[in-house]
């Protein structure tokens, strides 16, 4: 598992990157960080936002790869995120998906350092 605050503190920084009206996946922001494994460790770490740092962290603008909103326990947060990511412009879909061949974000200004890579257990 990544570094605990050292790591959330990375996906706040990438999250901050992606702009305004484009949308990224969480395993997409788990690569830039070191591996597309870590999407379930960057799902955890936007959730873990205080309401003050979430204001300054565009925590949805991260959504499942399938280009959803992810709703795994939470019954408020996921219609707040359709919400704010409906004031950027992005158009979400009647299946509930947004065309992130359209809205997906391309990747960061710099590739971030894959100081979180998780390697794979040795057999």
């Amino acid at each position: 598992m990544p570094a605990g605050r050292d790591f959330a503190e990375a996906v706040y920084a990438l999250v901050c990157q992606i702009p305004r009206g484009q949308v990224a996946s969480y395993s997409q922001v788990g690569t830039y960080l070191g591996s597309p494994r870590l999407a379930r460790a960057v799902g955890n770490a936007l959730r873990e936002l205080t309401r003050a740092r979430a204001r300054e962290v565009p925590w949805q603008r991260v959504i499942r790869a399938d280009g959803r909103v992810a709703v795994r326990g939470d019954v408020t947060r996921p219609s707040r995120q359709v919400q704010l990511l409906r004031a950027e412009g992005i158009p979400i879909g009647p299946d509930g998906r947004i065309p992130m061949e359209a809205f997906g974000w391309r990747g960061p200004r710099r590739q971030p350092s894959a100081q979180f890579h998780q390697h794979a257990p040795r057999r």
